[in-house]
């Protein structure tokens, strides 16, 4: 099983037949701002669905497959991104994270 995790790729997806909806004053930050994005950047997507379609026919021929494969640049770069914040924040937050743990028992003479 490979779950295929898909970055912008150059179809209609966020074009013509995807409807966005007018968005109220408390989400044009978030959401008219996303809305904005994809209408600025349809077209332009580095993914070329093509090559990607040709490529996941071809996986199952591989002899090693991923969990999960991030397919395209922007897919790459965001997976990326995501796991270095997340370690970051993991690193900085460890021990109240590791603070939950039972403690260890005290050494008996012994150095472990």
């Amino acid at each position: 099983m490979v779950i295929v995790e898909p970055g912008a790729f150059r179809t209609d997806w966020q074009g013509s037949s995807m409807t966005m909806a007018a968005v109220g004053f408390d989400y044009e930050a978030t959401v008219g701002a996303l809305h904005d994005f994809r209408r600025a950047s349809q077209g332009s997507q580095p993914g070329d669905p093509v090559r990607a379609a040709q490529l996941l026919v071809a996986l199952p021929d591989r002899e090693r497959l991923p969990l999960r494969l991030p397919l395209g640049s922007a897919a790459v770069d965001m997976v990326i991104e995501n796991d270095r914040a997340r370690a970051d924040e993991a690193a900085a937050w460890a021990d109240v994270s590791l603070s939950a743990d039972f403690p260890l028992p005290a050494a008996s003479g012994a150095e472990r």
